[in-house]
């Protein structure tokens, strides 16, 4: 500031050089720097106590909320957990009555299309096959099968698989009861997630 400045002159003045008046300079510079971050520490630290006075009354009533519900809502994860388990037990009885007839194919192909359409563009390549291979481990689907089983089932030309080229694709011998496992595996990953959130 100002006396900085005054004390400068001064020492040049009586010195006649540049390099002590800097150095006298040094203690007055460290100064000013200590009490400006003084300063500025102690609003952050009345700021962060008025902030914590603030939110205390609302993290106390989280905590009683905590304790009040936290119980019933783990309960309702376990019976959301447990219902569940029962829709995939009875969804693999349907399955293995249903497998492979008729119309019910046409049905389960129009759930699973979706599944298997990993870009979303409607139609099924060999990339999207590889991708559902991984994340529904269908290991006969990876590597070079996927590229084979589109040429073969792809009568459009288009390199890629529409839902009637799909269905003649999920009953090759290759893959048996590929879209099943797809959705078996998909109610396993949401079952997952379901315990993960608990």
């Amino acid at each position: 500031g100002p006396a900085g400045i005054a004390l400068l002159q001064k020492q040049q003045n009586a010195n006649g050089t540049n390099h002590t008046s800097l150095e006298s300079l040094t203690p007055l510079i460290m100064s000013a720097v200590h009490n400006v971050l003084q300063t500025v520490m102690e609003k952050v630290n009345t700021t962060l106590n008025d902030l914590l006075v603030k939110i205390k009354p609302a993290l106390l009533q989280v905590g009683t909320w905590m304790l009040q519900f936290g119980n019933k809502i783990q309960a309702g994860i376990e019976a959301f957990s447990a219902t569940l388990d029962k829709v995939q037990k009875i969804f693999d009885q349907i399955m293995s009555q249903l497998h492979g007839k008729g119309g019910n194919e046409e049905l389960m192909l129009n759930q699973t299309f979706n599944l298997f359409d990993v870009t979303e563009d409607g139609l099924i390549s060999a990339e999207d096959l590889k991708d559902v291979a991984t994340l529904y481990s269908i290991t006969a689907l990876a590597g070079d099968l996927s590229d084979e089983l589109v040429k073969k089932y792809d009568t459009e030309g288009d390199g890629k698989l529409s839902k009637d080229e799909m269905l003649l694709l999920v009953n090759d011998p290759a893959i048996p009861n590929s879209m099943s496992v797809v959705l078996r595996t998909y109610a396993r990953r949401l079952a997952e997630i379901v315990g993960n959130i608990a």
